[in-house]
């Protein structure tokens, strides 16, 4: 029972530091863009107005780079903990690289999954679906940072309207993508906290390992009955028109 909390307790946590980290990244994105904007429309002010709203630009851009760093220093820790909080108690131990997905994946598409099933890739893969919001969240950028890097040396230029709104419909995609990512997060947390009621009634190591793949018997059948229940449960909450995720008990 104790060790069987305390996987859980891992998950959880390992969970909830995706969350933050993620909801971070993506506000970051948008203060940059606020900030641009905000700048775009500084000619048609004047005095201590066009002082204030250069200052909260400034103030959005470090932000911006604030969260940057945050999410570059912590992604690789972050894969990690997913891997063995999450992931490998179910078998799960492959994770895609970039050249699977580089000039291949969508970021704009309506959802992840259905991207990683048209590349192939393991949608189960907790891992997987972090790697490429990491990669949808630079794409979403690298436009507007080089446009941006290139204003910094020619002050008569402004970043393209259609730069911005390409980064905020890539903001927003990887949004969408962070929600499935959050549903199968939460739909395997809850199959271990199944999990932990059954060792109350059978010693952990007996419960356990009907979860657990293993190389001489394979994927159990409980671990294939989640990825079903996974894919049809958050499949059905995506496609609503106001999902209602589940929340961590």
């Amino acid at each position: 029972m104790d060790r069987a909390s305390d996987l859980i307790t891992r998950a959880d946590a390992a969970y909830q530091r995706a969350a933050e980290i993620v909801t971070k990244r993506h506000y970051a994105t948008q203060t940059y863009l606020d900030a641009l904007n905000g700048l775009a429309g500084l000619q048609t002010v004047e005095g201590h107005l066009q002082d204030f709203k250069l200052e909260l630009s400034k103030t959005r851009f470090k932000n911006f780079y604030e969260g940057l760093k945050l999410w570059n220093e912590s992604y690789d820790r972050l894969i990690g903990e997913i891997d063995f909080s999450l992931d490998r108690l179910v078998g799960i131990r492959l994770i895609a690289h970039r050249s699977d997905i580089s000039g291949r994946l969508h970021c704009d598409a309506y959802s992840m999954l259905d991207e990683m099933d048209r590349l192939k890739l393991n949608r189960d893969s907790l891992k997987t679906q972090l790697f490429i919001i990491n990669f949808c969240f630079d794409e979403s950028v690298s436009s507007l940072v080089k446009a941006t890097d290139a204003a910094v040396n020619d002050k008569a230029m402004v970043t393209a309207v259609s730069t911005r709104e390409a980064t905020q419909t890539g903001n927003d995609s990887v949004l969408s993508f962070y929600n499935e990512f959050r549903c199968y997060a939460l739909s395997r947390i809850q199959l271990f906290k199944d999990y932990r009621v059954g060792a109350i009634f059978a010693p952990f190591w007996e419960v356990w390992p009907t979860l657990i793949y293993n190389q001489r018997d394979g994927l159990p059948a409980e671990a294939s009955r989640h990825f079903a229940e996974a894919k049809r449960f958050c499949s059905s909450v995506m496609s609503a028109k106001d999902p209602v995720l589940l929340t961590a008990q």
